[in-house]
């Protein structure tokens, strides 16, 4: 396993020996809509012009690591732009962008702290009786608020969970670990990240997840649900997520549901988002997500509810911080 921990100095994008698309040979969907679109095509360029200049800068085995990391990212950029094929050139070009942000290791919005964040990838490829671990955070270089330490803390924990015992994986399995962190927000007052993962240690199949981190940057504090909203404004979240999430059901193939089914439905909207580890904030506004199980089989998926940064400007706690 191989670790590598990098500045915030504008680094990183790419995987070599793919750092620039050819467009010429382009032969995914995925290549197609990147060469099709300019803005597309130039985010592309961009990460692979980072990606050259940060290898210049590695070990040996750092550059393992992030060639690891890099690749494993390349298969799965795009799964999320699948459902919105209007979009689908723009929605690569976003993925691309964040993956960018990621390695230059800066929030993706929000006026900062003045702390410089590092980049700490663990990384290792699968194979058969052992794990796939691809493990990618952001971390304060020298953690010096409360918030700061805090965030650090819960990064710390993360690399503490990476697994490494192989006893128990089955015969010609390959395991997997994976946890992918993006800073949406970061301010004097509030930083939010996004954390998104997979998990498969056999069975049936894997479970991906998705989690936020919203930490009170003043006190330190991990931020909960009753820090910003009350009764009333819980029950008018729910009104506005169910008001998203029903017809997403309809459009996923799934019948309207109507009494008993659309009560427990109701209820579990209104249990998942008074977790405040559900949400993620970023300048437009709040997305809550519902993984796996939670309001449905697993076969269908997450659903998120997105919250305009107005709408939570009325309903939220004056004291809560909450993006400018």
């Amino acid at each position: 396993m191989r670790r590598i921990v990098l500045a915030g100095l504008g680094v990183l994008a790419a995987v070599a020996p793919a750092a620039a698309l050819d467009c010429n040979a382009a032969k995914t969907d995925i290549e197609k809509a990147i060469c099709a679109s300019p803005g597309a095509a130039a985010a592309d360029s961009a990460m692979g012009a980072a990606y050259t200049a940060l290898r210049e800068r590695l070990t040996p085995a750092q550059r393992e690591a992030l060639l690891v990391s890099q690749r494993l990212w390349i298969k799965r950029r795009g799964f999320g732009c699948e459902s919105d094929k209007p979009g689908y050139a723009q929605c690569l070009t976003r993925e691309t962008e964040q993956r960018r942000a990621f390695f230059e290791a800066r929030p993706e919005a929000g006026p900062g702290v003045g702390s410089p964040l590092t980049v700490e990838i663990v990384a290792k490829p699968g194979k058969p009786r052992d794990w796939e671990i691809d493990v990618e955070l952001l971390k304060f270089a020298e953690p010096k608020g409360p918030g700061e330490k805090t965030f650090n803390a819960e990064v710390a924990k993360m690399l503490k969970d990476i697994p490494t015992d192989r006893k128990e994986i089955e015969r010609d399995q390959t395991y997997s670990h994976d946890v992918w962190m993006r800073i949406t927000w970061l301010s004097p007052r509030l930083l939010s990240s996004r954390i998104e993962g997979y998990e498969f240690s056999g069975g049936a199949h894997g479970n991906p997840s998705t989690i936020g981190l919203n930490i009170d940057m003043k006190s330190g504090r991990k931020l909960a649900f009753a820090d910003g909203f009350d009764k009333a404004a819980q029950e008018k979240l729910t009104a506005a997520c169910m008001a998203q999430i029903v017809p997403e059901k309809v459009k996923r193939g799934m019948d309207e549901p109507k009494g008993d089914e659309l009560k427990t439905l109701r209820k579990g909207v209104e249990e998942g988002l008074a977790i405040l580890d559900t949400w993620n904030f970023t300048p437009k506004g709040a997305t809550i997500v519902y993984g796996h199980y939670a309001i449905g089989s697993y076969a269908e998926g997450t659903y998120e509810c997105d919250v305009p940064l107005a709408r939570l400007k009325e309903l939220a706690k004056t004291d809560f911080p909450l993006p400018e």
